[in-house]
């Protein structure tokens, strides 16, 4: 059975396809029914599928080491929060991984409450645009 995720990436992962392939190649017209034809363009439609895919693949790993750096540094913050440098980054990595999450439209993704935190964190940075150290 499908995870509630799985299900709504499905159709995310048919977006980026459609959004970031090549054309699909124009159909035969009616009258010709040539089978090796057909075949043809059903498999260049799959190739288009396997490499936006892949993309879409390339950019959840992506997505996922960057939550990973971001958990590391909220770990790092809570055992010194008076490192304001620290902050910083914080903030910096839950706008830049929230701009992820809404440019590939993941938000159906992930819990309500992780949004919810990289939405408050991600705030200063926002207003501002990100400051550089």
């Amino acid at each position: 059975m499908y995870t509630l995720r799985q299900l709504f990436l499905l159709p995310s992962l048919i977006w980026f396809a459609a959004m970031t392939a090549a054309p699909a190649p124009t159909d035969a017209p009616a009258a010709v029914k040539d089978p090796a034809t057909i075949v043809s363009h059903e498999l260049l439609r799959l190739d288009t599928l396997i490499r936006a895919t892949e993309q879409s693949l390339e950019g959840q790993k992506k997505l996922r080491s960057m939550i990973v750096d971001y958990q590391k540094l909220q770990e790092q913050f809570l055992k010194n929060q008076s490192d304001n440098e620290l902050l910083l980054k914080v903030v910096k990595s839950a706008y830049k991984i929230l701009q992820n999450i809404k440019e590939n439209h993941l938000t159906q993704t992930f819990d309500t409450d992780f949004i919810e935190e990289l939405t408050v964190l991600s705030q200063p940075a926002a207003k501002r645009g990100i400051p550089k150290p």
